[in-house]
């Protein structure tokens, strides 16, 4: 019998994740593109001398397209578990400890410096936190994106909120917490 690959979860993940956004995109493909777009309409108000634009209509895309949406983002943030329970692993068998990473042990999602969760990174070598903080939606890798927006530091926290990082952890603890929404 082999021994599966320590990474072989993180990676069933990840190919999970595009499998599902493949079916939706294949789905969507099929569909005319009258039927994908987003209408507005306009309306002139000549005393007022205003145009006010309503959308008139959003495309009805199927309902099953919300859960497969909401199962390849969980399984994009179960890869990055993955990962981070793995690279404790790693580190505490470096360490010559024998025991397993604490049940706390995830990757950290933080949109402000003071909300990462050192806790969730205790057992990882310190270079694998750094880099874990390095690609959090505050941390400078991802606010290079906005290097021209962010003179202001109040501009921060709403530009760490904009980035595919943390809209992967709201959208998770929106589903896994709250309620379930279509995603389109």
């Amino acid at each position: 019998m082999s021994v599966p690959h320590p990474l072989q979860g993180c990676r069933r993940r990840q190919l999970r994740a595009f499998q599902h956004y493949n079916v939706i995109e294949a789905e969507l493909l099929v569909l005319p593109d009258d039927a994908k777009a987003v209408t507005f309409r306009t309306e002139y108000d000549a005393q007022a001398q205003e145009i006010t634009a309503y959308i008139a209509s959003v495309p009805k895309f199927p309902l099953h397209w919300g859960l497969i949406a909401s199962e390849a983002l969980f399984n994009a943030r179960c890869a990055l578990d993955y990962l981070t329970w793995e690279l404790a692993r790693w580190n505490l068998h470096q360490n010559g400890e024998t025991r397993d990473p604490h049940n706390r042990t995830q990757f950290p999602i933080a949109t402000r410096p003071y909300l990462f969760k050192e806790g969730q990174v205790s057992d990882l070598h310190p270079d694998h936190v750094a880099e874990i903080k390095r690609l959090q939606p505050y941390g400078d890798h991802a606010m290079s994106q906005f290097a021209d927006l962010v003179t202001d530091p109040s501009h921060q926290e709403p530009l760490a909120r904009a980035t595919p990082l943390a809209k992967l952890m709201l959208v998770n603890d929106h589903d896994k917490h709250r309620i379930l929404k279509p995603i389109a």
